[in-house]
């Protein structure tokens, strides 16, 4: 299968096999993520480190993702508990952006997972002034 893709940059080889992926859902087959298009993809942002932006770093990291980085402004709440932090983060008010890329090197430490703490408003919102400047 992928001598007929000798010759092909990696842009055009993972816009063909990213085509395969959308063909097959659309044709009603689920299928997750082939190796070879995985392979092409080394890091990865994540917008968010709640619940789902957890959840998709451990999927992602199970992949083979190798480098993922947290994008998030807000803090670990004991109400919504995250797959990648615990009740002593949420004690500690500690950013869940730093929680989830420690949480990730414990789980695998050859990863590599960084933490940005950066406001990204949601569309159609403000943001207040004083809220820019967390940190």
């Amino acid at each position: 299968m992928l001598e007929n893709f000798k010759g092909l940059d990696r842009r055009t080889l993972f816009q063909k096999e990213a085509c395969k992926v959308w063909q097959s859902i659309e044709s009603g087959e689920w299928m997750l993520c082939p190796k070879r298009l995985i392979s092409f993809i080394f890091t990865v942002l994540i917008l968010g480190a709640g619940t789902l932006g957890s959840n998709i770093a451990r999927c992602l990291m199970a992949w083979g993702v190798k480098k993922i980085t947290f994008v998030d402004n807000s803090f670990v709440a004991i109400i919504i508990q995250q797959s990648l932090s615990d009740f002593a983060d949420a004690r500690e008010t500690r950013s869940k952006a730093e929680t989830a890329a420690a949480a990730l090197q414990q789980i695998y430490p050859y990863i590599e997972s960084e933490a940005v703490l950066f406001i990204v408003p949601m569309p159609g919102h403000t943001v207040a002034p004083s809220e820019e400047l967390l940190w």
